[in-house]
């Protein structure tokens, strides 16, 4: 998506990135909407409130708006249910810290919203904010009101503050600041060595007994998705080319409307003339037309399907199809993120078939759905639940998956094995490459460089190295680490200090960095203080144990 969320408009994105080394992660948390439990019969005796906060009942739309912003805008696919309950901690925390950060006089003024947004790059044609791109992302690629996106960029200002006041509260001594900028600055070099599946002795064998064993412990993993087949109409957008006129005028209104489209970002050039380009314009305007006529028929099929006051129960679209003329394909069944062949929409195909309700005449069919080449609609052929395959379904799969694990495990053993008897051999004297020549594997010395540097110009050294490599001294070896490579183990051949300069540079960023990491993990443990304080109640939770 093209709108993020506030606290990427202030980071600096290499020290981000350092700074993600030397933590080794933050707050990692993904996934989107998905839907709030129906506990409709005991909500209702509580006037249809998800749950209380400061004496207060918070109103199930309040939740779900709290949680819609949490997620920053996003919605839909599913979450798992530990995914679920850490959104819904995060999102009772972000009520009552918005409600504890106004008890407290704390506010985002107008003029903080706006001045955020203006400052947002996203919405800025030739290094200058532009409002009509700024409401048109908002709208079409967002696709929320304006002043929902605004009431959530209030919302993040308000919890920035809140945030702030955390940092300030944190202290950071001047002797950890200076391993952590040793840690960035160091010149290193190092030796690293990747274990792959060809250092083991001899091939992974698995049974069937094995993978019926793997198969009971991972059933999830094996969960055959939700599937759904459809019915579809296609309409041909080409049909409609040659319905379309476009005047001189439509052009010249394009032209005027796009012209950061044709200017360069040189302010002393001109744009380019209509001339030029309005073969281009005309193209794309018919192209538009077309759709917009294709689509017109399409929703004069749905209107005929509909359910009416005239029209009961609406006309099916076999009846349709025959009045038009139109032929009536199908699909076989399909999971959500499945893609299929032939059909022009992609995604938008499946998510509307995932919301049709065969047993609801008016949710069984689709709204028009467009493509690149067809205007669709569907209806409902076949519905199949998720449910859990026997081992004999997926046997195949179950094999190759059991091996791959079986696989992984001797791997992961081997290389603790090597790793143990390489740091032996370090500690009597033998040199890393020697000892990592006892199991025929080679050794890659790399160049003299600084973590920090490293992360500036990705360099060889893996990203998932760096973070153990950083913290040793001279002569000491990582443990096995996961890369790209394989399994890789490294050696610090040297450590020296790095440039003083730099390091003085980065201080003031490093220290802001840790700053608000840490304003991270206090403001998560003050969320829970305050919901005990607010007296929180979770009437999800008080209904799941009654």
């Amino acid at each position: 998506m093209l709108i993020t969320k506030f606290n990427k408009l202030i980071r600096n994105k290499v020290i981000w990135g350092i700074f993600a080394i030397i933590v080794g992660g933050s707050f990692a948390f993904g996934g989107m909407l998905s839907k709030w439990g129906d506990k409709s019969g005991k909500a209702d005796k509580r006037q249809g409130s998800v749950g209380s906060l400061f004496g207060e009942n918070v109103s199930r739309q309040d939740f779900l708006t709290a949680r819609f912003y949490e997620l920053g805008l996003r919605s839909n696919p599913d979450l798992t249910p530990e995914q679920n309950e850490i959104l819904s901690d995060r999102t009772w925390k972000r009520l009552a810290a918005l409600q504890s950060a106004q008890n407290i006089g704390l506010s985002a003024s107008s003029f903080e919203v706006a001045t955020t947004i203006q400052q947002d790059s996203t919405f800025h044609v030739n290094g200058v904010f532009d409002k009509n791109t700024y409401l048109s992302l908002i709208t079409s690629q967002l696709q929320v009101p304006i002043a929902t996106f605004e009431n959530y960029i209030r919302q993040e200002l308000l919890i920035r503050k809140v945030m702030n006041v955390m940092q300030s509260m944190s202290w950071i001594s001047p002797s950890e600041l200076t391993k952590r900028l040793d840690d960035i600055s160091d010149l290193f070099v190092v030796e690293t060595a990747n274990i792959t599946a060809e250092q083991l002795t001899k091939d992974v064998e698995v049974s069937v007994d094995d993978a019926k064993e793997f198969f009971t412990e991972n059933k999830e993993q094996f969960r055959v998705p939700e599937k759904v087949s459809v019915y579809y109409i296609s309409i041909p957008i080409s049909n409609y080319l040659a319905s379309v006129k476009i005047t001189d005028e439509m052009v010249s209104e394009y032209y005027d409307k796009n012209i950061s489209d044709y200017s360069s970002t040189n302010a002393l050039e001109e744009p380019t003339p209509l001339a030029e380009v309005r073969d281009d314009i005309t193209v794309a305007l018919t192209g538009k037309q077309s759709v917009f006529l294709a689509r017109d028929d399409a929703t004069e099929i749905v209107m005929a399907m509909a359910p009416g006051r005239y029209n009961v129960k609406g006309m099916s679209m076999q009846e349709v199809a025959k009045n038009k003329k139109l032929e009536i394909k199908s699909t076989d069944l399909f999971s959500a993120y499945e893609v299929l062949e032939g059909i022009s929409a992609g995604g938008a195909f499946n998510q509307a078939a995932f919301k049709l309700d065969k047993d609801d005449p008016e949710l069984s069919f689709s709204d028009p759905i467009t493509g690149t080449e067809y205007i669709y609609i569907i209806s409902v052929k076949e519905q199949a639940e998720s449910r859990l395959p026997t081992f004999e379904e997926v046997d195949e799969v179950v094999m190759i998956s059991s091996k791959q694990a079986a696989t992984e495990k001797a791997l992961a053993e081997k290389a603790q094995e090597i790793h143990d008897a390489v740091q032996n051999s370090l500690m009597g004297g033998t040199t890393f490459t020697a000892a990592m020549q006892e199991y025929n594997i080679n050794v890659s010395t790399s160049a003299t460089f600084s973590v920090y540097e490293n992360s500036q110009q990705n360099s060889a050294i893996p990203q998932q190295l760096l973070q153990h490599v950083m913290v040793l001294q001279q002569g000491e070896i990582t443990e096995p680490v996961d890369t790209m490579l394989g399994t890789t183990i490294a050696h610090v051949t040297s450590r020296a200090h790095g440039d003083l300069a730099t390091a003085q540079l980065l201080r003031p960023q490093l220290m802001s960095t840790i700053g608000r990491y840490r304003s991270n993990l206090i403001y998560s443990d003050w969320g829970d203080y305050i919901l005990a304080k607010a007296d929180f109640q979770d009437f999800s939770k008080i209904d799941d144990n009654e």
